[in-house]
């Protein structure tokens, strides 16, 4: 086994004292806080998802592991303050980024949305329990880091917003001119899908129905060797597999996803409601929130995807023996070190 920097070993049993508190010696406090994120809107479902994640994802094997291969210099200084912009778009989206700046012992600073502000606020909250000398610092409302001077800005969100806020946050002096900007803006993920078996199927189905498609892992193109055949019952029956496991109602067609399904239809392609999501089989004109595309096609029609949307798009999935692909199954269980918009921030913050 590959030594680790005392640095980093002493970080990672940090955060590993820190999420056994909050998963499982306060347990009330945890409840509480999924209680008030089902409220703001989030499905139970995916935010128990979410937490199975962490549990499950964030152990000392993977967070070794990833200092092994992203982490660069174990004596790295701290008087780094960063600033994340978190997206509020799935529960808990933020839960990597405070592992990576504890882990590379940058000074964390976070503007939740508030769209989620209680499960990753109190897990830093027993972050800073553990070790108080972390002050790592959150906030649902920008300004409570007016001059903060950040060397590092990362967002995560659409394009539509980013220089609006850009903005804000230079005005107030949050960031200044020399720092350094990192932006997440991809949106959505395609699949190459060339193998028919129940478990891809299921696959397929979670990759698309998790956080009602969401997140920038959902898939909303699928490209296949083979049409899609609507004229059964078969694919519903996952839908509704996954539906009942998830402990998910059955949703009705937002209106103006019944809109596009009327006109889909009248000029002659296929369409499948998936619960709140319209599968239709054609080539998108544009990305529309609740579709998504079918295409017979090859790896050629991915590589044409790829040029057409570039850095809009996260992954490529595959199944069976596609190895240049990530797994489909990963979709929505990716590896604790996952790159967001393919960047690898722990590198970033821990380079010479």
């Amino acid at each position: 086994m590959k030594t680790l920097a005392k640095t980093y070993e002493e970080r990672i049993q940090l955060i590993l004292k820190a999420k056994q508190l909050w998963l499982f010696d306060e347990q009330e406090s945890i409840k509480l806080n999924i209680e008030k994120t089902v409220l703001l809107g989030f499905e139970r479902s995916d935010i128990m998802h979410s937490l199975r994640w962490i549990k499950d994802m964030c152990t000392e094997e993977n967070l070794r592991n990833w200092c092994i291969e992203s982490a660069k210099n174990c004596n790295v200084t701290e008087n780094i303050t960063v600033i994340f912009l978190h997206a509020g778009n799935l529960p808990l989206v933020g839960f990597q980024d405070v592992l990576i700046s504890v882990l590379a012992g940058v000074k964390y600073n976070g503007k939740l949305s508030k769209k989620d502000p209680y499960l990753l606020a109190s897990f830093i909250d027993v972050l800073n329990k553990v070790d108080t000398s972390l002050e790592l610092r959150y906030s649902v409302d920008l300004d409570t880091f007016t001059n903060l001077k950040a060397d590092g800005l990362i967002f995560a969100g659409s394009t539509k917003g980013v220089n609006a806020i850009l903005d804000k946050a230079l005005e107030i002096k949050c960031i200044h001119a020399q720092t350094s900007i990192y932006l997440r803006t991809a949106h959505f993920s395609l699949a190459y899908f060339n193998r028919f078996l129940d478990k891809d199927w299921e696959d397929l189905t979670e990759s698309i129905l998790r956080y009602n498609g969401a997140g920038c892992r959902s898939v909303a193109i699928i490209v296949s060797s083979s049409e899609l055949n609507f004229s059964g019952c078969q694919l519903t029956n996952y839908v509704e597999a996954w539906l009942m496991k998830n402990k998910q109602e059955e949703k009705t067609l937002p209106q103006h996803i019944e809109y596009y399904k009327a006109y889909y239809e009248s000029i002659g392609i296929k369409t499948q409601v998936w619960n709140s999501t319209l599968i239709v089989e054609t080539i998108p004109q544009r990305l529309i929130s609740g579709l998504v595309y079918w295409i017979k096609g090859d790896e050629e029609t991915i590589l044409l995807l790829q040029l057409r949307y570039g850095k809009a798009i996260q992954a490529v999935y595959g199944v069976g023996t596609h190895s240049d692909f990530e797994p489909l199954y990963k979709a929505q269980w990716p590896d604790l070190n996952w790159k967001a918009d393919g960047i690898e921030l722990l590198e970033e913050f821990t380079k010479c």
